[in-house]
């Protein structure tokens, strides 16, 4: 069973059209999203998702990721997408935050 973050530790989530956005302490905003791509690609036994995290407004040039709450607050929507839909066994991470979360969680794809 997963466990949800300390709500502390994220940014306030809302939701948008097509996923959510939060804005950072440094005024940044963000928008995540989670793209149904199951029936694109033709598999009928395993959800896929493409997910994606875009700036939408940069607001400082300041680093959002010296305090850990923005890998928190994309760890919370991961896990909000798989608690929902269990069934959900993929994701295809775009190339804006690979890499971050790829060295976060001391992982090479």
């Amino acid at each position: 069973m997963m466990t949800a973050l300390n709500s502390s530790n994220l940014y306030s989530l809302s939701e948008v059209d097509g996923g959510y956005g939060f804005t950072t302490d440094y005024g940044n905003e963000y928008l995540v999203t989670f793209s149904d791509l199951t029936n694109i690609i033709g598999l009928d036994n395993i959800k896929i998702y493409d997910f994606g995290v875009e700036i939408g407004k940069r607001v400082s040039a300041k680093n959002d990721k010296t305090s850990g709450k923005l890998k928190n607050t994309v760890v919370e929507l991961l896990f909000r997408l798989f608690d929902k839909q269990p069934e959900c066994g993929v994701l295809i991470i775009q190339n804006a935050i690979a890499e971050y979360i790829d060295v976060s969680f001391g992982k090479t794809f």
